[in-house]
């Protein structure tokens, strides 16, 4: 029987993604960075606070969103920033599906992923809300401080922030080498606190660290899960020597070693 493990895209076994918060001003000298290096990131927007100061920094206006976020993902993080837990459901659920229908309003593309907003900003009740309100993965708080895929993309933790460990974790992910896992670095924060902890030079060695990796993945939060789920999709004959992709998309496999790709709505024989 065939060795068959799941890929990422190209037969790479490593990835990294990246999610900051509210949607502020200091965005556009972030974005800029990022775009320097190629490096796509997902932004979490607060819609209903566009072109306001809530009494933490100026957000960005909705002229922005069209120009500024072309090449990332706008997400969820919810309309104005309520912690969740503390109101109605109905609120919830208001709060989510108009930060929704704004974003896909400014941006003409759909919005399925989300950060909730402030520190335990969520509980197991919110959480089984989401996925019918079209929300397919949501961020929480706090480091793990390890390259593990999540087993909950509804209360996923990422790896770091800039203030834990970021260029280390960077330097042990690139040097990662054992074929038999996949590796996800995921790193999370805001660009304002970027600035208040003057941190825009060590953020800029770690996209000059970990930037032009031919086998790294480069991924928004929805592709990333987007492409985790697919794999899930797969069938296989019982003997293992064929799989069958209903996907619309390219999945890839590792079988006895080498990369094969599996491209979408075909059938491909090992």
């Amino acid at each position: 029987m065939n060795q068959i493990l799941s890929c990422f895209p190209q037969g790479k076994t490593k990835a990294l993604t990246l999610s900051y918060d509210d949607g502020k001003l200091d965005d556009l000298d972030f974005i800029a960075l990022l775009n320097k290096y190629s490096v796509p990131c997902t932004f979490n927007i607060n819609s209903g606070l566009l072109g306001k100061d809530a009494g933490w920094g100026m957000h960005v206006s909705e002229a922005d969103i069209s120009t500024l976020y072309k090449n990332h993902e706008a997400a969820v993080h919810t309309l104005t920033h309520p912690t969740l837990p503390r109101c109605s459901n109905e609120t919830i659920i208001g709060e989510i599906m108009e930060d929704r229908k704004n974003l896909e309003r400014l941006t003409g593309k759909t919005v399925r992923g989300m950060a909730y907003p402030n520190r335990d900003g969520w509980t197991h009740e919110i959480k089984k809300m989401l996925p019918f309100l079209g929300i397919d993965y949501a961020r929480v708080t706090g480091c793990t401080g390890n390259f593990l895929i999540p087993k909950d993309f509804y209360e996923w933790q990422f790896t770091c922030d800039h203030n834990h460990r970021l260029i280390e974790l960077a330097q042990e992910f690139i040097a990662l080498s054992k074929p038999q896992y996949l590796y996800l670095m995921s790193v999370y924060g805001h660009s304002w606190d970027i600035v208040k902890d003057n941190a825009k030079g060590k953020f800029e060695e770690f996209l000059q660290l970990i930037s032009n990796k031919t086998d790294i993945w480069y991924a928004l939060n929805i592709e990333f899960v987007d492409y985790m789920n697919a794999l899930k999709r797969l069938r296989f004959s019982a003997d293992m020597s064929f799989a069958e992709n209903p996907n619309a998309v390219s999945l890839w496999l590792s079988v006895d070693g080498k990369p094969v790709e599996i491209p979408g709505g075909q059938r491909v024989g090992f």
